[in-house]
């Protein structure tokens, strides 16, 4: 049947409290925590312990985390109130005996608010008067009370917020986050030492707070260890109820999915639903969202405040206040001018912030100097990385030979782009915050542009694996750009960040990023590429900014290639007189403007010439030989051989692609049948024979 409005809401809230708490059913006991909290003074004038019954009640109520349905008997009781002048007091009436059947308090009883926390029993001593003086059994592993820190400068606006949201008659629920290392779990001591100081007068004051380290429990799958907590809690009056501090709450982010993690979820959403006990959630900024994947009722339930990078004064007053116990333990001397150095600014990718980062140097330089006779603190014991480091020197002339030896028979390309990398590897640009270079290569197939790259991972940033590679062509749809920044929340991927081109620069912000055939990729996402050429970041769906100023952009693209092929006879030696211009004009014509004004170098690659194209086979054939030496072939290679390679492993059309392929087939095929030993390649009759050197 059809119920009226005033019960159709009653009945969707108790479905939503036995959602809540993990329930099988909405029961008469939902019903009722329902009705309690639509009609609080109705229900508390008839029942002055209702929180406690239905505490009793729904904690004994086995959580199952599954699809809620409607007992039988909160229909009944409904259709009987449909029609009635008071439908509520009816109901009341009729749930009468429902909360005089509430087993008796024993030792440790639970409020409607928190009814999970009685659903396993307490550990013996876990009483309140233990709770006064301490944490008592095995809760000690996992929680620990907050001791007010006075000496935490520059949070006062963040513990006044978290005050404000604590402090109602009704307590929010207020979730710290931030980037780790900002001090998430320091505005704790903060906000101790203000409801502690003397003097102190408004809301929330003398109450104590107990951080819960929710990585401890998950591990140890001890997430009763919560309920046991918040029972014990509830036997204090509630002027003298502590706060509780979930730390750590990321591992449920993390690794969401887990039977424990949902147990634990289930428990911390009875906590959050709790009236008398005043919670505070703790997650690093970049989990919040998969959170609210996972469980995006509980999510919506809370208060954001977040906890903002310290500006550089801030930071400096922390050194200095914490330099003088580092040098008092360590018993070293400590210069000011070191301590400032302690507090250099971080890179945008920095996967941890100050003042964390600080304080940990200040420590680790103060440990090294007290192994030295002199035990005075100096700038190499901060191990500042690249922020206390002079940048190396690249000679441009050097470097162009050394990627030369990659590249062959492509100078003309190479020289401007070794040119670019030396002046911005000396940080000499007048741009520092853009990326190390923003280069166009263009230019027809199989003629070295990704073997550029290759080679600059290699001779300038020393990192073989420094390479990342996208396939353009897989960017042609708008929605593809989903793949570079995330989608928007709830869509399929957005808990996975991994993948995302803004997390691997993140985790590896010296690279090249090699935008393989950028023509083919749609222009959304040629637009999402503007900030990176223009500013050096690039912020993703969660908001989390990647910094490319150590990163080397390549695109590559064979616009213009009809050119070189108009002019290409043999070897190419006719197409190096085609005019750059002509090259030029066609990325002009195909690519906006804006993007083509941001780029540092558009780089023309011709097509390879006849004595390119030989030097390319013996390089490569040289490489076969050394790999094979190790399984025993000595292997000699005539010039004719080489030169037969050559001239069957070009093709016009496809560049020096098929010189390997030309090995294999001309070479390696022949030596199959070939004993390990010293071996001469000849041309016979066309063909390359193998004979005993």
């Amino acid at each position: 049947m059809t119920l009226p409005s005033a019960l159709a809401i009653l009945l969707d809230k108790a479905r939503a409290e036995a959602k809540r708490l993990g329930h099988p059913a909405a029961t008469p006991a939902h019903l009722a925590a329902a009705l309690r909290r639509q009609n609080a003074a109705m229900c508390e004038a008839e029942f002055p312990d209702i929180d406690a019954r239905l505490g009793r009640l729904l904690g004994a109520i086995s959580p199952t985390y599954g699809v809620v349905q409607d007992a039988p008997e909160t229909l009944q009781l409904l259709e009987a109130a449909v029609g009635e002048s008071d439908p509520l007091r009816l109901l009341l009436d009729r749930l009468r005996p429902v909360l005089e059947s509430a087993p008796e308090a024993g030792p440790v009883a639970a409020s409607a608010a928190a009814p999970a926390a009685a659903a396993q029993a307490v550990e013996p001593g876990f009483t309140a008067a233990a709770l006064r003086t301490g944490l008592p059994g095995q809760l000690a592993q996992y929680a620990q009370k907050v001791q007010p820190d006075a000496g935490i400068v520059g949070r006062e606006g963040v513990v006044d917020e978290l005050i404000g949201l604590l402090g109602r008659r009704r307590p929010a629920v207020p979730v710290l986050v931030g980037t780790p290392g900002a001090g998430r779990t320091a505005v704790l001591g903060a906000l101790a030492a203000r409801l502690n100081q003397e003097g102190y007068t408004g809301p929330l004051t003398g109450r104590e707070i107990f951080r819960v380290c929710a990585e401890a429990i998950v591990a140890a799958r001890r997430s009763a260890t919560l309920r046991e907590l918040v029972a014990g809690l509830q036997q204090r009056p509630a002027a003298e109820m502590p706060i509780v501090a979930i730390d750590d709450l990321e591992v449920i982010a993390a690794l969401g999915g887990d039977t424990a993690d949902r147990d634990m979820l289930g428990v911390i959403r009875a906590l959050v639903g709790n009236e008398r006990i005043p919670v505070l959630l703790i997650i690093g900024k970049q989990y919040l969202p998969r959170l609210a994947v996972y469980d995006g009722e509980l999510v919506r339930q809370l208060s954001t405040v977040e906890v903002p990078p310290l500006d550089q004064n801030t930071l400096l007053d922390i050194a200095k206040t914490r330099a003088g116990q580092f040098s008092e333990y360590h018993s070293v001397d400590l210069p000011e001018a070191i301590v400032e150095l302690a507090a250099a600014p971080l890179r945008a990718n920095s996967d941890r912030s100050h003042p964390a980062i600080m304080l940990e140097r200040l420590d680790a330089a103060c440990a090294r100097a007290a192994m030295r006779p002199t035990r005075q603190v100096v700038k190499r014991d901060l191990d500042l990385g690249e922020q206390g480091q002079t940048a190396a020197v690249l000679d441009a002339d050097d470097l162009a030979a050394r990627l030369g030896r990659h590249v062959l028979g492509q100078d003309q390309a190479i020289i401007p782009v070794a040119r670019r990398l030396a002046l911005t590897r000396a940080k000499l640009d007048l741009q520092p915050g853009r990326p190390d270079g923003v280069f166009l290569f263009v230019g027809p197939t199989g003629v070295g542009k990704t073997a550029l790259a290759l080679a600059i991972t290699q001779e300038v940033l020393g990192d073989p694996e420094g390479l990342i590679r996208l396939d353009m062509s897989e960017y042609a749809q708008e929605w593809a750009l989903a793949r570079l920044i995330g989608p928007q929340p709830g869509y399929v991927g957005y808990t996975e960040p991994e993948s995302w081109l803004t997390t691997r620069v993140h985790q590896k912000p010296d690279c090249v990023v090699l935008l393989d055939e950028i023509e083919k990729a749609h222009p959304t996402v040629w637009n999402a590429f503007l900030q990176v050429f223009d500013a050096g970041r690039l912020t993703d769906a969660r908001g989390t900014v990647a910094d490319f100023s150590g990163c080397v952009v390549i695109m590559t693209s064979n616009l213009g290639g009809r050119s070189f092929q108009r002019r290409s006879i043999g070897f190419g030696e006719e197409a190096r007189g085609a005019p750059d211009h002509e090259v030029v004009g066609a990325v002009r014509a195909a690519m906006p403007p804006e993007l083509v004004n941001r780029l540092d170098e558009t780089v023309v690659f011709y097509p390879l010439d006849r004595a390119a194209i030989r030097a390319i086979a013996e390089k490569e054939i040289a490489a076969v030989a050394a790999a094979l030496e190790r399984r025993g072939y000595r292997l000699e290679v005539s010039a004719e051989a080489v030169d037969l390679v050559a001239d069957t492993g070009y093709d016009p059309a496809y560049g020096a692609r098929h010189v390997q392929r030309s090995i294999e087939r001309l070479l390696l095929q022949t030596l199959v049948t070939e004993e390990p030993g010293s071996l001469e390649a000849r041309v016979t009759d066309g063909r390359i024979v193998w004979g005993r050197a």
